[in-house]
C-alpha cells in the first residue's frame, strides 16, 4: 500500500481533531500533530478496539489542569485501513450541560408559581403541569398524566361536578370549554363546586402549543362581592360610565331610584333611558373642572341630586342622593316658619277682633229677646247677630290656626261625630249631588275635640262640594287602618300604626300639582273674588295636627280627589253629652266685672244683670281693688279680662283671693290655652266671643261649685 505521505500530512495538520491512518495492526501510519497531542491523554479509557465500541466519550486533564471532553471515532476505509478520530466536544457538552440546568430552573420556576400551570402540545396532549396546578384541579389527579387529552380532563372534571357551570349540562360546557381552549385568545373564570373562583388564561406559542396559567382568584372574588355587597347598600345610587358615555356599572340603590317595580330589566332601561336622554347632554356641556351638582325629579316622583365626577380614562363616576325627605322637610321648616308668623298675626288681630264681636253678638242676642220689639227691628237684629256669630267663626278659624283656639280635648267616638253631620251636610250640598255615609268600625274613639274635628269634616265637604259643579257622588267614610310610611307620619309616630281615620272623597275635578303644593297655606284659595276667605283647609291643616293626626290626599285629574284623616286610636267610652242647661237665673250674687274693653265690660254687666246677679264694673286693675276696699262687703265671684293696662287679671285674682279666700274667679279670653297654663288646668275661662247665655252658665256653675259647661261654638261654613 502506498501513500502520498506529505501530502496527507499536509492535509491532516489543517484540521484542529486528532486524525490518525492506521494500518492492519493498528499502528500509526500518519498523524497530525493534534492526534499525537490528545491520544495520549483518552487511550486510558478508549477502546482498543474502536470498531466494535463505536463513538466514545470520555473527559481528560490537560497539562494546564482544564478538563476537556472529547469523542473517540474510527472507520475503516475501503482498502482495509483504519481512521481515527479524536473529535474535542468539550463546548457540545457545556451547551448540553447549560441547557440541562436551564431546563431544572425553568421547571423549578414553573413550580414555585403561585398560579396553576398546564403545557398542551399540538395535539392537545399534556406536556407538563406543576403541582399548583394539580391541587387546583384536585378532583382528578389520577389522570393529570403526560399525554392524556385535553378533552378527557375537563369532561372528567364534569362528572365529577367540579365546575358549577358544568352541572346543568355537562356536555355543552364540554363543548364550550374545548372550543375556547383550541382558541387560546382568551381570559375567563372558572367557579367550582367547593367555592373556588379560578381565573384561566390561556395562549398559543409559536409552534402551536397550549400554555394555561390558573389563578385561584377566590379571595379577590369574596372582596369583590363584599365591595358590591357594601356599594349595593349605599343609600346613594352609583352609576359608572366608560369614556364612550355607556354604563359599565352600577349599584342596586341606582336601580331603585329610577324605579318603584320589582323588575330589574324594567329599571335598567329607564337607567339606560336617563343616562342617553338627561345625563349625557348635562356632561356635554360640563367644561370646568369643578364637579357640578344638578336637581332631577324622577317619574316615581323623587328628587335626586346628582353628582358626577370625571374619570382619567374620560368616564365619570356619578353618585345619585335621594335629597326628597331632604326637600320636604325643608319646605316643611319653611312652611311651618311662614305659617308660624302667619299664625301671630292673624292671632293677635282675632283677639283684637272677638273683643267687638262680644259686644255686637251678645248685645244684638239681648236685645233680640224683647218681644215688644217691632218686625224690623227683630229682622235686622237676627241679621246682626248672624253676621256676628260667622264673624266669630271667622275669627275661631283664625286663632285655630295660629294654635292660639284651645281645644276642649275628650273622648269622642269619630263615626258619632260625622253620624252628626249627617243632616247639616245634607242641606249644605245641591239636589245634583249624592251625598253618602259609610260609618265602618263603630267602635273607634280618639282624643280629640269633638267640635274641631266635625268643622275640619264639615270644611273638607264643603271643598268637595265646589269641586263637583255638575254634581257626583260625595262620599264621607271612618274605619280603622294603618297610617302610611311617610316621613310626616313617622315624625308623629303614626307610621304603621292603627288609626281612625275619616275620608272625604269627591269624583270632581282632582287638584292640579302646582296648586296641592298649596292647598294648606293660609288665605290661598282658587275660588273667586268673595267665595272664600282661604282659611278652610289651613284650618283643617291646623285641627288634626294639633289633635296629633295627619291629613293625607289622593288625587287625580278628572277622577276626584280623597282626604284622608288619621287619628291615634284610644281605648276607652266616651262620656255622655250634658243635658241641655235650665235658664240660668242668679239670686242677688255679688259680680264683679273687670274689663278694659268698654263693649265687653258693659255687655257682662247686662246680661249678668238681666239674669238676676248684682254687678259692679271697674276698668283696670287699680280700680278694681280701690273698689272692694270701700264695698262693706266682698264679692261672691270676679269676672276678669287677662290682659289690661296695669295689673293683669292673674294679679288682680291673686290680691283679691289672698284677702278673700272664698272669692271665686272667672277669667275672660281670647287665649283659654294660656290661661290654664298660668293658672292651673281648671281655672274657668270663658272664652271671647261668648254669649250672654255662655256667660251666665259658667257663672252659675263657678257658684254653685258645679261641672263647668261646655262652651261650644256652633258649627258653620266657611264664610
Amino acid at each position: 500500500m502506498t501513500y502520498d505521505l506529505d501530502l496527507l500530512v499536509d492535509c491532516l495538520e489543517s484540521f484542529s481533531d486528532g486524525l490518525a491512518l492506521l494500518d492492519e495492526q493498528r499502528r500509526v501510519v500518519v498523524a497530525n500533530e493534534a492526534y499525537h497531542r490528545i491520544n495520549p491523554l483518552v487511550e486510558p479509557w478508549a477502546s482498543s478496539d474502536g470498531l466494535s465500541a463505536g463513538a466514545e466519550e470520555g473527559i481528560v486533564e490537560l497539562a494546564s489542569g482544564e478538563e476537556r471532553w472529547y469523542r473517540v471515532l474510527e472507520r475503516r476505509t475501503r482498502s482495509g485501513a483504519l481512521v481515527r478520530h479524536l473529535v474535542d466536544i468539550t463546548a457540545q457538552k457545556r451547551r448540553e450541560a447549560d441547557f440541562m440546568i436551564n431546563q431544572v430552573r425553568l421547571r423549578e420556576a414553573i413550580e414555585c408559581l403561585e398560579e396553576g400551570f398546564a403545557l398542551f402540545d399540538t395535539e392537545d396532549r399534556l406536556v407538563m403541569v406543576n403541582s399548583r396546578y394539580r391541587a387546583i384541579f384536585n378532583t382528578i389527579p389520577d389522570i393529570i398524566q403526560p399525554g392524556e387529552p385535553f378533552e378527557r380532563l375537563i369532561r372528567v372534571a364534569a362528572e365529577r361536578h367540579q365546575n358549577v357551570e358544568s352541572l346543568a349540562s355537562p356536555d355543552k360546557w364540554v363543548e364550550e370549554r374545548l372550543a375556547t381552549h383550541r382558541a387560546a385568545q382568551g381570559i375567563f373564570e372558572h367557579h367550582f363546586s367547593d367555592g373556588r373562583w379560578i381565573m384561566v388564561t390561556e395562549r398559543k406559542t409559536a409552534d402551536g402549543y397550549t400554555i394555561g396559567t390558573y389563578s385561584d382568584i377566590t379571595a379577590l372574588k369574596r372582596r369583590e362581592e363584599h365591595l358590591r355587597a357594601t356599594v349595593d347598600n349605599i343609600a346613594e345610587a352609583i352609576l359608572v360610565l366608560d369614556a364612550d358615555r355607556n354604563i359599565s356599572a352600577f349599584n342596586r340603590s341606582a336601580l331603585a331610584m329610577f324605579s318603584t317595580e320589582s323588575e330589574p330589566d324594567v329599571a335598567i332601561e329607564r337607567l339606560k333611558s336617563f343616562v342617553a336622554e338627561y345625563l349625557n347632554a348635562h356632561l356635554n356641556e360640563t367644561g370646568s373642572a369643578e364637579s357640578p351638582v344638578w336637581e332631577h325629579r324622577t317619574p316615581a316622583g323623587k328628587i335626586i341630586e346628582i353628582r358626577p365626577s370625571a374619570m382619567p380614562d374620560g368616564g365619570f363616576v356619578i353618585t345619585f342622593a335621594d335629597i326628597t325627605a331632604r326637600t320636604e322637610a325643608a319646605d316643611r321648616l319653611h312652611q311651618s316658619q311662614k305659617l308660624e308668623a302667619l299664625g301671630h298675626l292673624a292671632g293677635g288681630v282675632a283677639h283684637e277682633f272677638n273683643n267687638q264681636l262680644t259686644a255686637i253678638g251678645g248685645f244684638a242676642k239681648m236685645a233680640a229677646r224683647r218681644p215688644d220689639l217691632p218686625e224690623f227691628v227683630q229682622d235686622c237684629l237676627k241679621e246682626v247677630v248672624t253676621a256676628a256669630d260667622r264673624a266669630a267663626h271667622l275669627t275661631r278659624q283664625m286663632l285655630t290656626f295660629g294654635r292660639k283656639q284651645p281645644l276642649d280635648i275628650r273622648l269622642a267616638n269619630v263615626g258619632e261625630i260625622v253620624s252628626g253631620l249627617d243632616r247639616m251636610l245634607r242641606s249644605l250640598v245641591p239636589e245634583t249631588m249624592e251625598l253618602a255615609f259609610t260609618i265602618a268600625d263603630p267602635e273607634a274613639c280618639v282624643e280629640v275635640d269633638p267640635n274641631q274635628i266635625a268643622q275640619a269634616v264639615l270644611n273638607l265637604v264643603l271643598n268637595a262640594r265646589d269641586a263637583m259643579p255638575e254634581g257626583g257622588r260625595l262620599e264621607v267614610s271612618t274605619r280603622i287602618r294603618s297610617a302610611p310610611a311617610t316621613p310626616v307620619a313617622s315624625e308623629k309616630g303614626l307610621a304603621g300604626r292603627q288609626c281612625a281615620t275619616i275620608s272625604v272623597a269627591d269624583q270632581g275635578t282632582g287638584i292640579p300639582e302646582d296648586v296641592i303644593q298649596h292647598i294648606f297655606e293660609p288665605f290661598f284659595t282658587t275660588k273667586e273674588q268673595g267665595k272664600g276667605t282661604g282659611l278652610g283647609l289651613s284650618v283643617v291643616y291646623s285641627t288634626i295636627e294639633r289633635s296629633g293626626g295627619i291629613i293625607d290626599i289622593e288625587t287625580a285629574r278628572g277622577r276626584g280627589t280623597t282626604f284622608t284623616i288619621y287619628l291615634p286610636l284610644t281605648a276607652g267610652v266616651p262620656a255622655q253629652d250634658q243635658p241641655a242647661q235650665p235658664q240660668v237665673r242668679g239670686n242677688s250674687e255679688r259680680i264683679l266685672v273687670v274689663e278694659d274693653e268698654p263693649g265687653v265690660r258693659n255687655l257682662a254687666v247686662a246680661a249678668l244683670s238681666q239674669q238676676g246677679f248684682r254687678c259692679s264694673k271697674a276698668a283696670d286693675g287699680s280700680e278694681a281693688l280701690t273698689m272692694v276696699m270701700q264695698a262693706k262687703e266682698a264679692p261672691d265671684l270676679l269676672l276678669t279680662d287677662i290682659v289690661m293696662p296695669g295689673k293683669s287679671g292673674y294679679q288682680i285674682a291673686a290680691e283679691l283671693t289672698q284677702r278673700f279666700p272664698a272669692l271665686k274667679v272667672i277669667y275672660m279670653s281670647g287665649y283659654a290655652d294660656r290661661v290654664r297654663e298660668t293658672a292651673g288646668p281648671m281655672a274657668p275661662v270663658v272664652p271671647k266671643p261668648f254669649s250672654p247665655d255662655q256667660l251666665g252658665a259658667m257663672v252659675r256653675a263657678v257658684l254653685d261649685g258645679a261641672e263647668l259647661p261646655r262652651l261650644e261654638p256652633p258649627l258653620l261654613a266657611e264664610a
